[in-house]
């Protein structure tokens, strides 16, 4: 006898609920969706021509900017260095550069560093007392 359209549906699997997870996600693509958020942040407050405050991912003084990217809590290592520096009035086109390139995935690199991916867990043990 044929099974109708919702019987053909039915798993028959006993551990198939205990063996049914959350997705699995792409880390590679959650560290440049988080990267393109925190520079998208940044993009908007220089267009609108906000101070930058003490979380902002630049600083400016006088004709020169600071830029850095982070990821989380992390600054993302951009040529070998915490922060670069760029002429103040071409920020905006920095960080749009900046963005292309970790879209690209030019960047990946760099994201899993800051992410913590390639450096073990240094571990503290209990101190014997004495």
């Amino acid at each position: 006898m044929a099974k109708s359209g919702w019987q053909s549906l039915i798993i028959n699997d006993a551990d198939a609920w205990k063996n049914a997870g959350k997705a699995k996600s792409d880390p590679v693509a959650d560290r440049r969706a988080k990267a393109v958020a925190s520079i998208d942040g940044a993009l908007a407050s220089i267009e609108a021509g906000a101070e930058p405050t003490r979380m902002t991912l630049y600083k400016v003084k006088a004709d020169v900017a600071r830029a850095g990217l982070r990821l989380g809590r992390r600054t993302v290592q951009l040529n070998g260095q915490d922060a670069v520096f760029v002429p103040a009035e071409r920020l905006g086109d920095f960080y749009e550069a900046l963005k292309a390139s970790v879209e690209a995935g030019e960047l990946d690199a760099e994201l899993a560093a800051a992410a913590g991916d390639e450096a073990p867990v240094k571990r503290r043990g209990r101190r014997k007392a004495s």
